[in-house]
């Protein structure tokens, strides 16, 4: 009996250890999206790349779908639940494209650093779900750490930190994103995980084209870019692949076992992805940068640390 404990404690480590590198991969593949979807934005209508990044993802997830030797069991298809995870999945999307693009980068930052708060809050109500201690501990480090990041980029308080309008949307937008992942795993996980992302993808997909036809006929959103530089077309290529198709696997795989309120936590590690990314394009850090940076990773690893110990993931 004991020797069984210990090797499925052991287990659960490995699992909890695995889960918790897909989030941090995660998280670099989407803090390196936030720079590369300003740049894309200087050539794409908002509107359309909100769609397209996704559209574009869809080849690599059916391909990953395909390399698992994973069939989707068609005629027990919950087809209703896949349309209604791929809507707020598109949502999510346009909210958050459409808000970074009309929000002062430091609101913004704040704002997404709140995700934790808003998937336990949402977990309470949906699911009741009681607060986790440890991550009430550590929330409230880690949103200081981002917000220092954020606030400590050179040159941040030039045109000031009014609202730009986007902020609601991308309030909205961590609403759907978590209604999104937790919903998922409460009606999807029985299809595993790659599936679970797959199908839904899919079904955002569809929904956005559709949302994107209407507007541009109604005159909302802009037409294609007449040309793309080959450098554009790669980033949009990397940021699909990145940015949504793995890491949209990955969130799945760690959001399971860890839950979505802890998993959202490490999502305040996209300031420091993105003060990094920023670095290595000659943008050298400020002293607020580098102390914002250990005291995220702090908030973060404390809550990591403090679950492998306990063995509070995978019970």
């Amino acid at each position: 009996m004991a020797q069984a404990s210990e090797t499925n404690a052991s287990a659960s480590r490995r699992r909890t250890a695995f889960d918790g590198g897909a989030l941090l991969l995660t998280t670099v593949f989407w803090g390196v999206m936030v720079p590369l979807t300003a740049l894309l934005l200087e050539h794409f209508d908002p509107w359309l790349l909100a769609g397209a990044r996704y559209v574009v993802a869809l080849p690599f997830l059916w391909v990953f779908v395909a390399l698992a030797r994973e069939r989707i069991p068609w005629r027990e298809l919950p087809a209703g639940r896949v349309a209604a995870l791929g809507a707020a999945m598109a949502l999510f999307s346009v909210f958050y494209t459409i808000g970074i693009a009309h929000s002062h980068p430091v609101t913004a930052s704040v704002i997404l650093m709140c995700g934790p708060i808003v998937a336990s809050i949402m977990a309470r109500f949906l699911f009741r779900t009681p607060l986790d201690r440890t991550l009430l501990l550590a929330l409230p480090v880690t949103v200081a750490g981002g917000i220092i990041v954020a606030v400590g980029a050179p040159g941040r308080w030039g045109g000031g930190m009014g609202l730009g309008g986007g902020e609601f949307l991308l309030v909205f937008a961590q609403v759907c994103w978590t209604w999104y992942s937790m919903r998922a795993q409460q009606w999807l996980a029985h299809l595993g995980q790659i599936r679970l992302s797959t199908l839904s993808s899919s079904a955002a997909g569809v929904w956005m084209i559709g949302l994107y036809l209407l507007l541009w006929a109604l005159g909302v959103a802009g037409g294609p870019p007449a040309s793309l530089p080959f450098d554009m077309a790669a980033v949009l290529v990397w940021i699909s692949l990145t940015g949504v198709a793995l890491s949209i696997v990955l969130w799945h795989f760690g959001a399971a076992t860890i839950g979505v309120p802890q998993a959202a936590l490490f999502l305040n590690l996209q300031p420091v992805v993105a003060a990094l990314t920023a670095a290595a394009l000659g943008s050298p850090p400020s002293w607020l940068q580098i102390l914002g940076r250990f005291i995220v990773m702090a908030g973060v690893l404390y809550v990591q640390v403090t679950k492998l110990r306990s063995g509070a993931y995978g019970r």
